[in-house]
Order: structure tokens, then sequence, then C-alpha cells
């Protein structure tokens, strides 16, 4: 109840930003929501309470997200508070949930959703090794070749998620598919955003960018600054190998970059290898 209450706090401050009570409900209602949902997942969870804890955590995740305008100096990109990342680890909370519960979820009433999260080939949730299908830039870019799995290298498994998400069209029915990619981010990349690592950037930065895309309103403003600061910031270490890179990213969320190689930057097109 409180996880909606917020979220719902949260939607009516986007559209009247100059009410104040809307701001001190959602912070009320999401700190009640953190502690009700820190209390049930410290013990076993009752399945007959687990839709409840499912709806809860993906309300939280979305909370996260949700800012007021946002400004592309506030990202976490210029900052050297290791907190400042905090909201896009969280969206790996619903991941443990969802092992915990196994078994049980064909009765959760969230079923459908999960499902359409995927396709029937596990396209948007592959991790096996090597290169077949992944973007020849990003694997010269990150060092990836057929033995590479997501144990000996911590850019195969991102790269492998972000792979399909590039060609991918259509509007808000892709937004399951899109969303879980950084739900399948493991501690190893993580630790690499978190040292600014500028491969791992670039990557979350094309995830931004394929968000951007749907345009919905609780998470609109933060991923269109974020994917601004990044392109921001890789732009000014002036890698040769990335700033080419940054060309689709930087289109999406209206980043003007600057001239690359003294010529003015085109749209850059892959072409992802199949079987």
């Amino acid at each position: 109840m409180h996880s909606v209450l917020a979220v719902s706090a949260a939607h009516f401050r986007r559209l009247c930003p100059h009410q104040r009570t809307h701001k001190l409900a959602e912070i009320y209602h999401w700190q009640q929501a953190i502690v009700l949902f820190q209390r049930v997942i410290s013990n076993p969870i009752n399945f007959e309470e687990m839709d409840a804890v499912l709806s809860t955590c993906m309300l939280l995740a979305m909370l996260s997200f949700s800012t007021e305008r946002f400004d592309p100096s506030s990202s976490w990109i210029f900052s050297s508070d290791p907190q400042a990342l905090g909201w896009l680890q969280q969206q790996g909370g619903l991941r443990g949930l969802l092992a915990e519960l196994k078994g049980h979820l064909e009765k959760s009433v969230w079923i459908s959703v999960f499902n359409d999260s995927d396709d029937g080939f596990d396209t948007f949730s592959n991790e096996r090794p090597g290169t077949v299908g992944l973007p020849p830039a990003f694997v010269e870019l990150c060092d990836l070749d057929e033995a590479s799995t997501v144990d000996n290298n911590p850019y195969h498994a991102p790269v492998r998620l972000l792979a399909p998400l590039i060609p991918l069209k259509g509007g808000i029915e892709t937004f399951g598919k899109r969303i879980t990619f950084m739900g399948w981010i493991r501690p190893p990349f993580f630790q690499l955003l978190l040292e600014k690592d500028p491969r791992a950037i670039l990557i979350v930065c094309w995830w931004f960018a394929s968000m951007i895309e749907l345009k919905q309103w609780w998470y609109y403003d933060r991923v269109k600054s974020e994917c601004v600061a990044c392109c921001m910031y890789l732009e000014t270490l002036g890698d040769q190998r990335i700033l080419p890179l940054l060309e689709v990213p930087a289109q999406a969320c209206g980043y003007p970059l600057r001239h690359i190689d003294g010529e003015e930057s085109s749209p850059l097109v892959f072409e992802i290898t199949e079987d």
C-alpha cells in the first residue's frame, strides 16, 4: 500500500511540481514501504504474500529512478560518492526475489509480465559464451573472443544483454525486454561503473539510450540526463576507440558531439552477426 501511494505521490509531484505536499507524501510513504519491505524479506517469504513482495520491490525500483528535474552535472559520473549509483544498483533486487520464489511464480499475477521480458529463444537473457551475435565494434573494444564468458570477462554479460536491444523496434510493448538489462548485471560490471571505467560507461550509456526511446514519466528525466552525462564524460576523455560509438546515444539524448577527426559525426549503424 505504501509503495503504491509513494509512486502515486511521485506522479502527482511531476504533474504539479510546485506543490510541496506531494513531495512530502512521497517521502513519507517511501520510507514506510522500505521499513515494511525490509522486515518481510529478512525472513523466509510467505508465498501468500508473494505478489505483495514482488510488487513492492518493483515499485521501490521505480521510485529509485524517479527524480525531480535532473541536471547532468548531478550525475554519479561527476561524483566521488559511491552511493551516488545506488539508484541503479537497486534494480538487481528483483532477480534475487525471483530466484527465491522460483517454483511458485506460475501462480503470481505478474507471471505474464515476467514471461514478456524475454522470448521463446532466451534472446534477452542469453549468457552463452563467445562472440556470435555480438556487435563487432563492442567485441573489439571489450577484448571479447570465442573463449569469453560471463565469468572471465566482466563486459561479456552486459554486451550480450545489450546486443538484442540495439535493433529492437517497437514502443511500450518492448518495455519488459529493455528494463531487465540492469537486473541481469553482475557485481564485477557494477564495480567497473563505480570505478568510472570508460567501456562500462559506454555500455550502460547505450542502455540509457534504449530506455529514452519509450519516454516513461518515472525514469525519463534521469536516464536522459545520465545519458548526457555519460556522453560528456566519455567525449572529454578523447578515446578514439569510443568516440565513434557515442554517436547513437548522443543522438538519443540530444547531446551535441563535437567534430570527430575533423568531420561531422553521423549515425552509426551496427551489423550484428548471427548463427
